[in-house]
């Protein structure tokens, strides 16, 4: 694995065991106010390329985990877009079908 490969956005350790974790962070926009805390969420869009970031990082933990044995892998992906886990609403054969992550999703 290159330099650019074995990047992850957290190592962890336990024991000799390393955890590698990466983590997709991806918003639509909202403006609330919870107890005493604001939020203000950016609508980043481009679900396409989130979807095919989120499983390039899959990729590359899956094939750091068959070359270090000893270690484990998470990958995180939080949103408050709905229209990554939801099924598409018009069935177009575009060009990230294949990354669409809503299966399995009730």
């Amino acid at each position: 694995m290159n330099e650019k490969e074995t990047y992850f956005d957290i190592f962890a350790f336990k024991d000799s065991k390393i955890v590698r974790i990466e983590v997709k962070y991806k918003t639509k926009n909202l403006d609330t106010k919870m107890a005493d805390e604001k939020f203000s969420l950016k609508n980043q869009g481009a679900q396409d390329q989130g979807r095919h970031d989120f499983i390039k990082d899959i990729s590359r933990l899956e094939k750091a985990l068959g070359i270090y044995h000893d270690s484990t892998g998470f990958a995180i992906f939080l949103t408050n877009d709905e229209s990554y886990w939801k099924k598409p609403t018009r069935d177009v054969d575009t060009a990230d079908k294949d990354f669409r992550i809503h299966e399995g999703v009730p």
